[in-house]
């Protein structure tokens, strides 16, 4: 998947997805069903993708 290494390129610190580390740690079976970017507080305003497949972010700005 390129969208975390591009989000890297404009600085952003990109982690797992909140209910993919839940599915890792074996808290959670359910699993998002597209592409969903944890980027911390930072806001992210642009679409990344390819064809119909977008990419989602997860942010905790207030």
């Amino acid at each position: 998947m390129l969208a975390p290494l591009a989000l890297q390129k404009l600085g952003v610190k990109v982690k797992p997805f909140r209910l993919v580390r839940d599915y890792n740690s074996g808290t959670s079976q359910q699993l998002a069903a597209g592409i969903v970017l944890d980027t911390g507080r930072c806001r992210i305003t642009r679409k990344l993708g390819f064809g119909k497949q977008t990419v989602a972010y997860e942010s905790h700005h207030a």
